[in-house]
């Protein structure tokens, strides 16, 4: 990939991909997610953080 973007926030019909899996683990019920980051942790945890909606319950390992 030619992208100084981290691959989970790259766009995907207007927002991040990592959000889509969010919303997807919502319509199957998941109660808590856990994000595991690596690269670009700091700018991945702030935009999952920013754009993740309420209910995700969402914690970062």
């Amino acid at each position: 990939m030619q992208s100084t973007r981290p691959k989970p926030l790259h766009m995907l019909c207007g927002r991040e991909m990592v959000i889509h899996v969010i919303h997807a683990l919502h319509e199957i019920e998941i109660t808590q997610t856990v994000v595991v980051v690596g690269h670009a942790a700091e700018q991945v945890t702030q935009v999952v953080a920013m754009h993740a909606p309420k209910w995700s319950n969402i914690s970062f390992a």
